[in-house]
């Protein structure tokens, strides 16, 4: 392709090839992700012909990953609650919370409703609590569910939270946590799928590619 088309490659270039146009079915069948159930989202858009290689190419890793957030979302889905705890504090690790401190699990302590903590200072002085739910993806997280972790917050006199869940909270749900006098920040599936994607937790990279440009600086030295 490189050798025989003048300019940008374009879809149009690329259809003539059976795994090209395989690709796109599965693209297509994926579970719709947020910018497809988020009416705030930006959705992808797909590269122009007109397009600069660079443009094409974030096209691409942008639907490449839109698939790959659902995947995620799907094999996060047949973890154990327990084993979806430890992702979760895995992932705040790599975000590098408790980078100065640790992150521990409190799953099999008495802390009713906590899942894990973040020490941000070796003392442990400053503290994050969190809440790790792997409901079912069409289930919701209501209110009930975060007046529940904000009195186990209360009961540990903490002011900070972070409620993660493989599904979306109710606006109802969202208000309340907004209205509290503890800061909490919910989480839902996708976000965290995307989190994952961005801290690189649980993928691995599949293929690197280099574009080259011309280096006025080596000629002007010439």
């Amino acid at each position: 392709m490189l050798a025989d088309t003048t300019g940008p490659i374009s879809n149009a270039d690329l259809a003539q090839f059976a795994e090209f146009q395989e690709f796109r079915k599965r693209s297509r069948k994926r579970t719709p992700t947020k910018a497809a159930t988020d009416p705030t989202a930006q959705p992808i858009t797909e590269p122009e012909e007109a397009d600069t290689p660079e443009d094409i190419i974030d096209a691409t890793v942008a639907t490449v990953h839109s698939a790959l957030a659902a995947e995620i979302l799907d094999r996060v889905m047949q973890l154990s609650p327990k084993s979806f705890e430890k992702l979760v504090l895995r992932v705040l690790s790599a975000m590098q919370y408790g980078t100065s401190g640790h992150v521990e699990s409190t799953g099999d302590s008495a802390d009713a409703g906590i899942d894990g903590v973040i020490s941000q200072d070796p003392l442990g002085l400053d503290r994050i609590y969190v809440q790790a739910k792997r409901y079912a993806r069409d289930r919701t997280v209501g209110r009930p569910a975060m007046q529940a972790f904000v009195g186990a917050l209360q009961g540990q006199q903490a002011d900070r939270g972070v409620f993660i869940a493989t599904c979306d909270f109710t606006r109802d749900a969202l208000d309340y946590a907004d209205r509290v006098g503890v800061r909490i920040i919910p989480v839902n599936g996708i976000e965290l799928a995307e989190l994952m994607l961005k801290h690189r937790v649980g993928v691995q990279t599949n293929y690197v590619a280099t574009l080259l440009r011309l280096d006025e600086d080596f000629y002007d030295s010439l």
